[in-house]
């Protein structure tokens, strides 16, 4: 798979991406077709146990059912599960203090997504422009991803 000259074999998903998607809002068929592709075992993705957290939390807000079926689903499927590791916190906590502006602070569940990927050497697949900022990491769309498995 491909980004420009770029190959992508993993990424790391962001929350937002997931929202999308249980959300059914636009763009949802898309998120639809790489989870596909991840269960099928043609592409490779991961997510942070602060995932987890914030999905749970976010769609428990208004149903506290569903957000049971959601955590049960992504910790039986092909997703990779990557629990927040001591080299990881340290580059949490630096991207915090280089991306953390008095007006737009950089959110603690961004820099934890963020800093995963940078550890594991694979981008974000997120559209978040929390991601655009941090120059360590690479970050690509839900339409890169989706165009390079249409290649496949």
């Amino acid at each position: 798979m491909k980004t420009g000259n770029l190959t992508i074999k993993s990424v790391v998903i962001d929350t937002e991406i997931f929202l999308r998607y249980y959300n059914d809002e636009e763009g949802a068929d898309k998120v639809e077709r790489i989870l596909r592709k991840i269960d099928s075992g043609e592409f490779k993705a991961a997510i942070s146990t602060i995932t987890l957290s914030e999905l749970y939390y976010i769609v428990g807000r208004e149903n506290r059912k569903f957000s049971e079926e959601i955590f049960t689903e992504l910790i039986n499927s092909n997703l990779e599960i990557i629990d927040l590791k001591k080299n990881t916190a340290r580059v949490v906590g630096e991207f915090k203090l280089k991306y953390s502006k008095a007006n737009d602070p950089l959110p603690i569940a961004d820099a934890i997504i963020a800093a995963t990927a940078f550890v594991e050497k694979v981008p974000v697949l997120g559209e978040d422009e929390h991601f655009k900022k941090i120059r360590e990491i690479g970050v690509v769309s839900v339409d890169d991803i989706v165009t390079q498995l249409s290649g496949t």
